[in-house]
């Protein structure tokens, strides 16, 4: 499952909230929800893909679905953090996306280990998570 949701009172992040078991389907869904809030903000916004919850899953071909959502993402979007402890996950996440040549990502993506550190480079430090 994928929750979207804005990650803080502020609106600064979109936070996507992986867990469980999920598909390629969903993250379609995911990704035009978070593509509508997008829209109707039309404000500079972060994303935070919060993989802290699912241990790691990701179903088949994935990393080429994450490829095509990042062929939507517009310079409204600033930085991009995936929070994960899992540290295989973070660089199999980083070779896919250099394998796949979406290189203009690079400087835009971040690693950390919770919501709470995402929220802080993001500047949402408003929010209670990210005390």
């Amino acid at each position: 499952m994928i929750d979207v949701m804005w990650a803080a009172d502020d609106k600064k992040a979109i936070l996507l909230d992986f867990h469980g078991q999920w598909d390629l389907h969903m993250l379609k869904l995911a990704c035009k929800r978070a593509g509508y809030m997008l829209r109707a903000h039309e404000q500079r916004t972060h994303l935070i893909l919060d993989f802290s919850e699912n241990n790691g899953y990701l179903p088949k071909n994935a990393l080429t679905g994450f490829h095509k959502a990042a062929d939507q993402i517009t310079v409204q979007i600033g930085l991009i953090v995936i929070v994960t402890v899992r540290t295989t996950l973070a660089r199999r996440i980083t070779q896919t996306l250099t394998q796949l040549g979406v290189t203009s990502l690079h400087s835009r993506l971040i690693f950390t280990n919770s919501v709470g550190e995402a929220l802080y480079a993001t500047g949402s430090l408003n929010s209670p998570a990210a005390v």
